[in-house]
């Protein structure tokens, strides 16, 4: 959790004190945060309260609580910030019999999104004035329209003809957009890929349309192959004398937005194929109960147990067959001293089948211990190494 680019913190006790918190929470919160204070201490702004309730809350019914674009009133308040915004969750945490014991925050920076929405919103009905005007107020509003990196277009009447559009959305086509043509006319890639009919369900009901990183075909000149770039778009109408003139287009492109997250996807999707394809299995345990956090598809083949039915669950509860193999105190120690144990040849039994008999096998084990923002041990990864074979050939050879 140490490296999540969440905000993570974790509370205990109904006093709600720090018992941990990530490197962008403590960003995020201008670096007040303490390990053993209570939160009402380190936020008693007013404008805190609402995040002390959350965790009342989930402290007190053991159930998660949630939100999303929500003013952070977490800041530094010697300094002149802006207000962000973000997403959060609010998850207890709860004891063996299930009695709450802390809670667990995550919270997401989306400033951003939310700054970006307001804006859309600000310039949508802000074209949506200008319509109702004279011509004379609408050349005016024009010229604000004209400074905005948003790409605006008016179209007027249902066939879509082209009344108004601002330098982005000319500069977008490349200089092909015309008032008076239709939208057919000077975009036909637009037409092709279904975007007339959306105009004309906007246009036959007055329901607004919102494109959410739409990918959209953008024609090139001398015959170049086809541009795709991602776009969050509106399409509403506008009226005049209270009947539907057109539709008002606005559109942000996020294209280095949408490439940049399938990106990080993509990076993450390879570091658990990476993590799955290990020639060798690997565990991490979280926590004084040992919870089993991850596990890869070697180590469940070597507990003969699917993934599945054992994340989530204490270690030696879902493995009841490692009790006893001096695994207890191995982990216990790593964990209490935070120092990393690697052992060789080390004999497990094992029960490959709930109703059959043990199996003995020989590993090459790792334990190093995972730490809190703080340097508190926090969890343990353990890496095993079948040498079963290698240890049975040196034995008959000894023999």
């Amino acid at each position: 959790m140490r490296q999540a680019p969440a905000a993570i913190a974790a509370f205990s006790g109904p006093e709600h004190r720090y018992a941990f918190f990530n490197e962008p929470y403590r960003q995020l919160t201008a670096d007040r945060p303490q390990v053993g204070r209570a939160a009402a201490e380190v936020f008693p702004e007013e404008e805190a309260q609402l995040f002390i309730n959350q965790l009342n809350e989930a402290y007190a019914t053991g159930q998660s609580f949630s939100g999303t674009d929500l003013p952070m009133p977490l800041h530094d308040s010697a300094a002149d910030q802006p207000v962000r915004y973000v997403d959060f969750m609010c998850q207890p945490l709860l004891t063996e019999d299930g009695q709450p014991e802390g809670v667990l925050v995550f919270i997401t920076d989306v400033t951003e999104r939310v700054l970006a929405r307001q804006q859309a919103d600000t310039l949508q009905a802000a074209m949506l004035a200008v319509a109702q005007r004279r011509a004379q107020e609408r050349e005016d509003l024009y010229q604000v329209f004209e400074q905005t990196p948003a790409a605006i277009l008016l179209l007027r009447g249902p066939e879509h003809r082209v009344e108004y559009f601002n330098p982005a959305y000319a500069q977008l086509l490349q200089g092909r957009v015309r008032r008076g043509l239709t939208l057919a006319e000077v975009q036909p890639e637009a037409i092709a890929q279904g975007f007339d009919q959306v105009l004309a369900q906007v246009y036959q009901t007055a329901e607004p349309y919102y494109g959410n990183e739409q990918p959209v075909q953008l024609q090139q000149p001398s015959g170049q192959p086809a541009a795709t770039r991602y776009f969050n778009f509106t399409y509403d109408v506008y009226r005049e004398q209270g009947q539907v003139a057109g539709i008002s287009v606005f559109a942000l492109d996020v294209t280095e937005q949408v490439l940049a997250r399938r990106q990080r996807e993509a990076q993450q999707a390879e570091l658990q194929r990476i993590f799955e394809q290990a020639p060798v299995a690997i565990a991490i345990l979280r926590g004084p109960q040992l919870l089993i956090e991850l596990a890869n598809a070697n180590a469940a083949a070597i507990w003969s147990r699917p993934a599945a039915q054992l994340l989530g669950r204490p270690y030696f509860e879902a493995l009841p067959d490692m009790v006893g193999q001096g695994f207890e105190q191995i982990l216990d120690s790593v964990l209490a001293s935070g120092m990393p144990l690697e052992l060789s040849e080390v004999p497990v039994q094992l029960l490959p089948d709930a109703a059959g008999p043990a199996i003995r096998r020989f590993f090459n084990l790792a334990f190093h211990p995972l730490y809190s923002a703080a340097q508190h041990p926090t969890g343990v990864i353990v890496v095993g190494t079948d040498v079963s074979g290698q240890v049975e050939a040196h034995q008959q050879v000894q023999e």
